[in-house]
């Protein structure tokens, strides 16, 4: 039978007897009535993974191309279940850059495909990301919807997520694609982002 007020969301209960080595049921089944939940959970990047986040980074480049512009695509495919945050995007410049990322729905990868075999930052997630990372080189590519326009100087680097509250969700069918517009010109993309499956209740 049902409780009253019963929490359906199991990750939370699972981080609860994970970080303090609960036995038993469920420690926390249920809400207490009228408002007196409290929902400050996060207490250390060490503990994502205990709240069902898995975190990955990758360093993907692009060496330049004669007449062709570099361009990345990160991908979170339709069917994934899957919310992804990026918590880092920079781009460490080997020359002068003038480049645009956009994020949209997308169907399709680039023509090349970008290895996150080994991007898993905590050994105790998962091993491999739902999200593909694919990459071209392009001659004639433009965004259409610019997240960020970017411009940076030869041996300097460009942060583009310098706190939490601009940290990117990428939604199942979305994907972020960052896009070199200088031809013969290298790209070098630096992310680090986490993943956890969606509940049921924020599908809709």
């Amino acid at each position: 039978m049902a409780r009253f007020n019963e929490i359906l969301v199991g990750r939370y209960n699972r981080f609860l007897q994970k970080l303090f080595s609960m036995k038993g049921g469920p420690p926390s089944a249920q809400l207490a009535t009228e408002i007196t939940p409290n929902l400050n959970l996060f207490n250390g990047i060490e503990n994502r993974y205990l709240e069902s986040w898995f975190r990955y980074g990758a360093a993907p480049g692009l060496a330049a191309v004669v007449g062709a512009n570099p361009v990345f695509r990160f991908r979170n495919p339709a069917g994934s279940n899957v919310i992804a945050i990026v918590e880092k995007l920079s781009f460490p410049l080997l020359a002068n850059f003038i480049g645009q990322v956009e994020l949209r729905a997308v169907a399709v990868d680039l023509g090349g495909a970008s290895s996150l075999a080994q991007a898993r930052i905590d050994p105790r997630g998962n091993p491999s990301p739902s999200l593909i990372l694919s990459n071209q080189n392009a001659g004639a590519f433009s965004t259409t919807t610019q997240l960020f326009n970017v411009t940076g100087l030869a041996n300097t680097q460009v942060d583009l997520i310098l706190f939490e509250h601009q940290e990117i969700p990428i939604l199942p069918g979305d994907a972020l694609t960052i896009v070199n517009q200088s031809l013969n010109s290298p790209l070098q993309v630096d992310l680090v982002w986490r993943e956890r499956f969606l509940e049921d209740s924020e599908r809709t």
